[in-house]
């Protein structure tokens, strides 16, 4: 970007979702703006609300939710997530390699089995799938899913009674 920019191109940095969340827009506007390079930032919807709301999942809702977080599923420690077992609504991105370890650490915190979780793997495109499972059978392992997902923990889930797929469910 830097080399073409300083040879006088205009240069468009195009992200998925929005270049602050998670991804490396901080650093690439730093870097630039350190070399004298003017740019504009252009903010998109982060994956992290988008694609829920999109299959009718609100991360808050009156009387149920009153805050949520998006949290990165990599490299947390077990004692982060201690901390963000207090929150009402959690949405993990990059979670899915270590989805086992994390919800068994949300279950030590006090979360409970039982409450609700899914899925949506490569959300809003024709790959979309969505599984609702509990966050104890993703605890144990049961659970399959595919990267890139986005994973929504929390009484949102099944609160509004539909998602806008039908539940692909837990794999035996």
């Amino acid at each position: 970007m830097v080399d073409r920019a300083a040879a006088g191109n205009k240069v468009v940095r195009l992200k998925g979702g929005d270049p602050m969340v998670f991804g490396r827009g901080a650093e690439e506007l730093a870097h630039l703006a350190g070399r004298g390079i003017p740019v504009e930032v252009v903010p998109g919807v982060t994956s992290a609300i988008g694609v829920p709301t999109a299959v009718g999942i609100p991360l808050t809702l009156r009387g149920v939710a009153s805050a949520f977080a998006v949290v990165a599923g990599e490299p947390a420690t077990v004692d982060q997530w201690h901390r963000y077992a207090a929150i009402d609504t959690l949405v993990v991105l990059m979670g899915v390699r270590r989805r086992a370890e994390i919800a068994a650490a949300l279950v030590a915190a006090g979360r409970l089995g039982t409450e609700p979780v899914v899925f949506i793997e490569s959300g809003t495109t024709e790959e979309e799938r969505v599984t609702l499972s509990t966050l104890g059978e993703v605890a144990l392992g049961v659970v399959e899913v595919r990267a890139p997902a986005v994973w929504v923990i929390g009484a949102v889930v099944s609160a509004v009674g539909h998602v806008k797929q039908a539940p692909v469910g837990v794999a035996t």
